[in-house]
């Protein structure tokens, strides 16, 4: 009976377990902040390309744009790129991420399409 009672408390504290995924343990932002980082780092993108500014102008812009994008996030350039390394070697995450950016872009477009 205890051999039992063991093994079932064994199992319990298992199931219980939280899974920690290699993002977590690499210090890699989530897959949810990166969809939200991503979608921000895109509209500043287009902002930045819509401003009439010359190209060095316009990459000037942008990478403040980014900073200011970061930041709002809580993150640093650093921490970004090697999640954004992170999720490129690991495409189908990536792919889903992205599919989530669009998605997202497309309800901002829609939004923004309405009378």
């Amino acid at each position: 009976m205890k051999r039992y009672f063991f093994f079932l408390l064994l199992l319990v504290l298992v199931a219980c377990q939280r899974e920690t995924s290699d993002a977590d343990v690499n210090g890699v932002l989530s897959k949810d902040k990166m969809v939200h980082i991503l979608t921000d780092l895109h509209l500043v993108e287009a902002q930045a390309g819509a401003s009439g500014l010359n190209y060095d102008s316009t990459l000037i812009l942008y990478n403040e744009l980014e900073r200011q994008v970061l930041a709002k996030h809580n993150t640093d350039t650093a921490q970004y790129r090697r999640s954004y390394r992170y999720y490129s070697d690991n495409v189908e995450d990536l792919d889903r991420i992205y599919a989530r950016v669009i998605d997202s872009l497309s309800v901002r477009e829609t939004t923004l399409q309405m009378p």
